[in-house]
């Protein structure tokens, strides 16, 4: 589902496959290091197998309950342009949970498009599921602090 206002070439889609997870995997490592978003050497099975364990969540989860996460991929041309993964946490202070972002990263030539169609649609999954969406945006650094300016939907 992309917004209409938005290239008619970029399709988001579930992450569902072994390939889909290597893909990923790769295209993350290669934009977070370009972003300078990396806070530390990557860890390259563990880093695969979190997203292994994104994209297989929903084959995962029993019937009625709520799966760890999902993965979104953003293509154009049949090449990845972006991706969001997605998990499920709980309130600190209660029982509900919510959907966050595990990661969100676009290729540099149309980041706001295609984050803004991968947002779009987490954020109509997350109201499918009655859940809110947070989405941590911006991340500036201070020393050894990260700020993120959240978004909720």
């Amino acid at each position: 589902m992309v917004p209409e206002a938005m290239d008619p070439g970029l399709v988001v889609r579930l992450a569902r496959t072994d390939q889909d997870a290597a893909a990923i995997h790769a295209f993350l490592c290669a934009a977070a290091a370009r972003a300078g978003a990396l806070r530390c050497p990557v860890n390259p099975e563990k880093s695969m197998q979190e997203v292994w364990r994104i994209v297989h969540a929903l084959d995962f989860a029993e019937a009625d309950a709520t799966p760890y996460g999902f993965a979104l991929i953003a293509e154009r041309a049949g090449e990845m342009a972006g991706t969001l993964g997605v998990i499920c946490p709980e309130y600190w202070y209660g029982d509900q949970r919510f959907l966050t972002d595990r990661w969100l990263f676009a290729a540099p030539d149309a980041q706001r498009e295609i984050g803004a169609a991968l947002r779009a649609e987490a954020a109509a999954l997350a109201r499918e599921a009655g859940l809110s969406l947070v989405i941590n945006l911006k991340q500036r650094a201070t020393g050894n602090v990260v700020y993120a300016r959240s978004s909720v939907s």
